[in-house]
């Protein structure tokens, strides 16, 4: 929903999606491509990544190894 309203059903205000980029784009995703961009390219830990981010280890590490936000 383009408008950000879930019950909105004006083709207009669609965009199809996959389920993947749907929950990028959520209010409640914690890390952005910015987020990804910085951690893929970080030399920090992945448990300093994950406190420093605010995810859990296992998020980070399916970042890195490209798992998630392909």
């Amino acid at each position: 929903h383009l408008c950000k309203n879930p019950s909105c059903v004006r083709p207009d205000h669609l965009e199809p999606v996959t389920h993947a980029e749907n929950i990028r784009r959520s209010p409640l995703a914690k890390l952005t491509w910015e987020d990804v961009a910085l951690i893929r390219s970080s030399s920090l830990s992945t448990r300093a990544a994950a406190k420093q981010f605010g995810v859990s280890q296992q998020t980070i590490s399916s970042v890195r190894r490209r798992h998630t936000w392909v």
